[in-house]
Order: C-alpha cells, then structure tokens, then sequence
C-alpha cells in the first residue's frame, strides 16, 4: 500500500512540475531582449539564451548544504550589475552578520545595499515577497531551504510586479524534493587552484574581515567556481563552466588562472633561488 502511495505521489509532483513550466512559458513569452540583464561573465551568459537573466525572474543558486560561500559569493557578482541602474540590494539572511568592507570588496555600492535578518521563517518569506515587489529594488537574495509550491509561486509573482532579480540561495539536497519556480538553476561548488589557499577554506564575502594579505599572484585565486547549469529553457543546460572573481571584485578566465598559476611557480622559484643564495654565503662566511 505504501509503495502505491509513494508512486501516486511522484506522479502528481511530476504533473505540477509539467503544469510548472506550461505556465512560465506562457507567462514569459513577451519578454525581449532588452529586459534581460548580463551577468557580466562572458562563459555564464553564454549559457543562457538571451545572453543574461531576465528583469523579473528567480534564479537559485544550489550548494552543498556545508558550504554556501561560493553560492553566496556568486549572487553577490551579479547583484553588482543588477544595482548598477541606481536600483537597492536587498540581502535577507536571518544567521549571518554582514561586514560592509566585503560587500565594498566585491564592487557593491554600500549606500545601496540593505541587509535584513528576519528572526522567523515567516518573516523571511514576508520580508522576500515585499522586496522582491518593490520597483526601487534590482536584486534580491535570500538563503532558504525550505519551500513549498505555494511560496515558490508567490516569490515568482512578486518579482515579476517588482521587475527584479530574485536570487535564491538553496542546498542542493532539499531542491529534488520540493518545487522551484526558478526560470534558471545553478549548481555551484567552490574550487581552489592555489595549493597554498586550498589548506584553509574559502571565506564567506558577508562576513570576513582582513586576514594577513595573500602574495599578488595568489589573490585571483581565492575565489575560484564550478559552475553547472542545472535548468534553464532554450539554454545549454548541463554545461559546465570555470569562472572565478579577482581582488577587484571582477569576473576571471581560465586563461588569466592559468597565467597566474605561472607568476606562482616564479615567485616560487626566486624564493628558494634566494634561500640557496643565502644558504652559501653563511657557509662561505
């Protein structure tokens, strides 16, 4: 009997996920090219048909439960483009503290960006939904896990009456079990080129504050992302791609990892040549 109840259940999240996408494809045929907004990143919108996302649509970022920093990271590049037409950000997390430096660090203009920490999930889902249907707001980005149909629908038609961008920060294993309304989906995962950065974990933006600075060469590499496109209609969904952010806060080629990777072994190089050097001369003195 149970097993019965476990496939009728699978048909019927099968059939809303069918209904699902009847509905945002009718919902956004009108859309044209000029309401989409890049990324900025030339291999993710490449991906995507329109060549960015659209003014008015969800976009959910998925990561492993443990490491939402690349996830985080990520949205925070794009929301960068997003307020560059005078627009706010609106970061919703109800854990973390915000540290305005790292924000500042990524190329967000502070006096635009409103941080929000909702002590409850229905204020978080209060809080997005308001947000997301305000005209004077460009992106939106929320962590939350736990999203039933109902909800998912109504971020969707709150983003639309904004005409913003909702970025949603979800764990990757809680996303097959329950709905999306998201017109694109990523899956993300935090890489490190560098093996001197890789011995310590990449830093959350949101809150980390000045450590001991890393060598030039290395400082590209601290951020550095797989990314593999998961959902998207007319786009090239399960292309993987590399992209990473530099000390300025802009979006890297693989072709400019690999250069630095070169200045690394250099650098390297001259150290130890330096250390023989010294070595000889303490022996000849």
């Amino acid at each position: 009997m149970s097993i019965k109840l476990n496939e009728r259940e699978r048909s019927q999240h099968r059939l809303v996920g069918m209904l699902g996408e009847q509905i945002r494809t009718m919902e956004t045929l009108h859309r044209s090219c000029d309401t989409v907004i890049p990324s900025g990143c030339r291999a993710m919108d490449a991906c995507l048909p329109a060549g960015g996302y659209a003014w008015g649509s969800l976009l959910e970022l998925l990561t492993d439960s443990g490491n939402p920093v690349g996830g985080t990271t990520i949205a925070l590049r794009i929301a960068r483009e997003a307020c560059g037409l005078g627009r706010y950000v609106v970061l919703l997390d109800p854990s973390l503290p915000f540290y305005p430096p790292a924000l500042a660090h990524l190329g967000l203009p502070l006096e635009r960006v409103i941080g929000v920490r909702p002590t409850s999930y229905e204020d978080l889902v209060w809080a997005m939904d308001q947000s997301l249907r305000s005209s004077a707001v460009g992106c939106v980005i929320a962590s939350i896990d736990r999203l039933d149909d109902r909800t998912a629908r109504r971020f969707q038609l709150a983003v639309e009456k904004g005409g913003g961008l909702g970025i949603l920060l979800r764990s990757a294993s809680n996303v097959h079990s329950e709905p999306s309304w998201a017109e694109v989906q990523w899956q993300v995962a935090t890489r490190n080129l560098s093996r001197a950065i890789s011995q310590s974990p990449v830093a959350n933006p949101l809150t980390t504050r000045p450590v001991t600075p890393a060598p030039p060469w290395a400082e590209d590499l601290s951020r550095w992302f797989e990314l593999t496109l998961r959902r998207c209609r007319g786009g090239r969904v399960g292309t993987r791609i590399h992209i990473g952010i530099n000390a300025s806060g802009d979006w890297i080629d693989p072709p400019s990892i690999e250069k630095r990777n070169v200045q690394a072994s250099h650098v390297h190089l001259a150290a130890e040549l330096a250390k023989s050097t010294r070595k000889r001369r303490e022996m000849a003195g």
